[in-house]
């Protein structure tokens, strides 16, 4: 279950992406990987209102996702997720590390993620597909 510390984050980012792109959701919204296998990232966005990857029950794709890593399982997050959505062909993916501090914002390419970026403390996060966005990484992680 997500701490009041996630939960933060989850709503930081939210905000910041919503205020940037409007069609931007957080879980609990099921993304289908494949037939019969769904997860729920923290955050999941496209680009397009438009986009037939929205579908009423759950979203069969996206433009990127965002997971803030659990503390209690990282793997998942860092691994296991990181094969589940590049197997989907999500196009970005951003790893959310609050005890490291950072966030490391991976990019597809030829069917493996690929580091565009990994953003301490000093530096703004930025996306590979949304170029103008920056947010700093200490609102992101600034304590409640």
């Amino acid at each position: 279950m997500p701490s009041d510390r996630h939960q933060v984050i989850s709503q930081t980012l939210f905000l910041a992406l919503h205020a940037y792109i409007r069609i931007v959701l957080y879980a609990p919204l099921r993304l289908r990987l494949r037939d019969g296998t769904f997860r729920e990232p923290d955050l999941v966005l496209v680009q397009r209102r438009d986009d037939p990857r929205r579908q009423p029950h759950y979203w069969v794709g996206a433009d990127l996702v965002v997971e803030i890593v659990n503390p209690d399982d990282p793997e998942c997050d860092t691994v296991v997720k990181r094969a589940d959505y590049a197997e989907t062909g999500i196009p970005e993916y951003w790893i959310v590390e609050p005890d490291a501090e950072r966030v490391m914002v991976l990019a597809l390419r030829d069917g493996r993620y690929h580091e565009a970026g990994v953003y301490p403390q000093s530096e703004p996060v930025r996306s590979v597909l949304l170029p103008e966005l920056a947010i700093p990484l200490q609102a992101i992680l600034a304590e409640p």
